[in-house]
């Protein structure tokens, strides 16, 4: 019965390791294999995990190769193997399941086995002490007074043993799970991919922490002849060193993550914030210009029309010759007409973002269609509307100039649809994308790859500042962009 019950919370416990193994590689690496099922991938390494973990654990053949012919469990440093083999195997299954830097996928399984070994050293140490007190401070007191007979004393030993293994599996995988767990969420940057250099400086707490497992199992417990000995027994003060040596460790593979993700959200916040800052001046300065281009096309006008009145006064003068002055009166009219402002879309701030990116459109041969109109009265700052059109229109333009100039264009449309404003920028493109397809990232092409991205980010926040969000649709060489922000005023309209 002991025995069943002993099997029964072995499948239980690796049933939940492989589970949190799982949902450490999802969300990080990439799926190589597209399946229909949404878990199959994940369902495969989880099985993986659990009969490698199974047959290791009780396979006749496993134990004669690593305790002996007799396998009966005489050094605890034999023990290493099982790590040893149960990593290569998940190694290798992982590699096949999982794309990318096979670096990274290293990385991620030696912070599994790392954490999952420390922690269970914490737990081994503390539930120990507690054992070794309710054995010999309370059972064996029982049976050496004579309270309790051998065969009680047997009984309530194996019992206490049982419950000592279910409170050792259970605060363990709470303590893994939560370690995991976190471990991920300090990882989870978005939009940002782990290079080389950063895999390797988060993997050193990682192989610290695996290597002290390593030495932990090597040395403790041993036997010679019929008397076993304990690292703890030998040298009482491990009890207390054990426990404060792994804690330390997985503090330091935690905080590692922790600071990492610090110093990145600091690194991005950073660069947004000069990114934002270059937008803004870049929209004062545009601001002004529209304010000084609209009070000199006033003015302008306002003369131009005396000096064609004069003109066609002149017309009927003998002196002066009629095909001189409709030369010159046409001139004067070609002036005015340039004078205009190409978009009117009832704000002077997207006035000049769609007239700047038309001059860019034109000098590289992109055709470029607007039909987008300021939306009055909901609530929407123009500053806002220009930081998402400035961006999205840079990266528009930026993804025709790699294409044939017939295959060039650009569509901006907006609409209102209740309380909703919608933008939608439709743009070809050359269809490469990411290796990490399931981003939706694009390959940058400008040259100070540092700062791409934080464009999207900047347009995210804006729309998020409205209760909006940011779409992306990607069909064949077409790329569609569409930004909802959410306004005050109430009504199905087209604007």
């Amino acid at each position: 019965m002991t025995e069943i019950f002993y099997f029964l919370m072995d499948i239980c416990n690796y049933a939940v390791q492989g589970f949190i193994l799982v949902r450490l590689m999802q969300g990080i690496l990439q799926k190589r294999f597209r399946f229909h099922k949404k878990y199959f991938t994940g369902g495969i390494l989880w099985l993986q995990f659990m009969a490698v973990q199974l047959f290791l654990a009780d396979a006749p053949i496993v134990k004669k190769l690593i305790y002996g012919e007799d396998m009966l469990v005489r050094n605890s440093g034999r023990s290493i193997w099982l790590i040893v083999i149960s990593m290569g195997a998940t190694l290798c299954f992982t590699m096949i399941l999982y794309s990318g830097n096979w670096i990274g996928i290293v990385y991620l399984v030696i912070i599994f086995y790392a954490l999952r070994e420390l922690v269970r050293f914490t737990m081994y140490s503390f539930l120990m002490w507690g054992l070794d007190r309710v054995i010999n401070g309370y059972l064996y007191g029982l049976w050496e007074q004579g309270r309790i007979e051998l065969q009680s004393y047997i009984q309530y030993l194996t019992y206490t043993q049982v419950v000592w293994n279910f409170l050792m599996i259970v605060s363990s995988l709470l303590i893994f799970s939560w370690c995991i767990f976190k471990y991920k969420r300090y990882l989870q940057i978005e939009e940002h991919r782990l290079q080389t250099s950063e895999i390797l400086f988060l993997s050193v707490p990682g192989v610290m922490g695996l290597a002290l497992g390593m030495m932990l199992r090597s040395i403790l417990f041993w036997y010679q002849g019929d008397e076993l000995y304990t690292i703890t027994n030998q040298h009482p003060e491990m009890s207390v060193m054990i426990p404060c040596m792994t804690t330390l460790c997985i503090l330091s593979v935690l905080a590692s993550a922790a600071v990492f993700r610090r110093l990145i959200e600091e690194k991005e916040e950073k660069m947004k914030a000069e990114l934002y800052k270059s937008r803004m001046l870049e929209m004062e300065e545009h601001l002004a210009q529209v304010e000084h281009l609209y009070d000199g096309i006033r003015g302008m006008k306002h003369d131009m029309r005396h000096y064609i009145a004069d003109m066609e006064a002149l017309i009927g003068q003998e002196a002066v010759s009629g095909a001189e002055l409709d030369n010159y009166l046409k001139s004067l009219r070609g002036a005015m007409e340039r004078l205009d402002i190409r978009y009117q879309t009832g704000n002077p701030i997207t006035d000049v973002v769609f007239a700047r990116h038309a001059q860019m459109a034109e000098e590289r041969e992109i055709s470029l269609e607007i039909a987008f109109v300021y939306p009055k009265n909901m609530g929407i700052e123009a500053f806002d509307l220009g930081i998402i059109l400035n961006n999205a229109l840079e990266n528009a333009i930026e993804a025709c100039g790699k294409l044939e100039p017939r295959e060039r264009y650009v569509k901006v449309d907006s609409y209102r649809k209740g309380k909703m404003f919608f933008i939608t920028i439709e743009n070809s493109f050359d269809g490469c994308k990411m290796p990490e397809q399931d981003s939706g990232l694009l390959l940058t092409s400008k040259n100070d790859t540092a700062i791409h991205g934080y464009g999207m980010k900047n347009m995210k926040g804006c729309a998020e500042k409205y209760y909006g969000k940011v779409d992306i649709k990607i069909d064949g060489k077409v790329f569609l962009l569409t930004v909802m922000l959410q306004g005050k005023q109430v009504g199905d309209k087209r604007v």
